[in-house]
């Protein structure tokens, strides 16, 4: 068993190497967090504190989302996970210990440490 998550591990390291291999997953997936979160503004809103009049939420979602070579944060981690429907661990390299990101369960709403007023909920996830 561990010899063959090794070898999966590996050809998912060797797989995700390569910035030409994967652009189109890449781009598939931006495309589904800026839906998400269009679709589902009432949630996303209050998280994206530079949104006004000259800047709506399909606008944010063009430059902050769609955008190659844009950072993530967690707005759109949160979107591609709740989207999906998989939970997925982040790892901070600033800080001791990851928070987990998590779909699932009674409500299907994704919960971390960094998203004001949602409950830290710690899932451990298969590697």
């Amino acid at each position: 068993m561990c010899l063959l998550f090794s070898y999966r591990r590996q050809r998912l390291l060797e797989f995700f190497s390569g910035y030409d291999t994967t652009n189109d997953i890449f781009s598939f997936l931006r495309i589904v967090a800026a839906v998400w979160i269009c679709s589902h503004s009432e949630q996303f809103e209050p998280s994206i504190p530079e949104l006004s009049e000259d800047l709506t939420l399909r606008d944010w979602c063009f430059r902050e989302v769609i955008q190659h070579k844009v950072y993530t944060d967690h707005v759109q981690i949160t979107a591609l996970v709740t989207a999906l429907g998989v939970p997925l661990r982040v790892e901070y390299l600033s800080q001791a210990e990851g928070l987990d990101l998590y779909t699932g369960g009674q409500d299907d709403t994704p919960r971390c440490g960094c998203w004001p007023g949602h409950a830290i909920v710690i899932m451990k996830c298969p590697v």
